[in-house]
């Protein structure tokens, strides 16, 4: 049976112990800028381009009020396994909070689904959002699997 003098024992070697597994996740890098790869266990996301534009070859046209955010990104793998993409996991957030969802009628060639990359391989596409025409600042962010500790890949961009 355990007292409560074993017990207040055990709290100090228990806050270590919590401390020490927290400490094992490696840090989520900062925020990225087009061009800029970040990289988290094994993931790999750069935007190697944003263009904002009323309409693309392809897509629909956007609503009156908003335009088109058009991001060129690549997904990389240095896992062996299960490195996937899910483009609903990708939202692109303007300045005031709102969330944008990548559109299914977006840019040509498309960022597709992907499921387990192999190690080294990659993957390049266009997810397209439709957002407020007088927004001038966003962060794309991409959450990571809840493996990974609930961790988003984020990417600062402007017009």
């Amino acid at each position: 049976m355990t007292t409560l003098r074993g017990s207040a024992r055990m709290l100090p070697l228990a806050l270590v112990v919590a401390s020490l597994l927290g400490a094992c996740k490696p840090p989520v890098p900062g925020a990225g800028k087009v061009g800029q790869k970040l990289e988290y266990q094994g993931y790999a996301i750069t935007i190697v381009a944003a263009e904002f534009a009323e309409d693309f070859p392809g897509a629909r046209k956007a609503r009156d009020g908003y335009t088109l955010a058009a991001l060129d990104v690549i997904i990389a793998s240095d896992r062996a396994k299960d490195v996937t993409f899910r483009p609903k996991y990708a939202t692109l957030v303007g300045a005031d909070g709102e969330e944008h969802a990548a559109r299914a009628s977006g840019r040509d060639p498309a960022l597709e689904e992907v499921e387990d990359l192999p190690k080294g391989q990659t993957r390049r596409g266009w997810l397209t959002y439709e957002v407020p025409k007088n927004a001038r600042k966003f962060q794309f962010r991409y959450s990571l699997p809840p493996a990974m500790n609930d961790a988003e890949l984020r990417f600062d961009l402007e017009k």
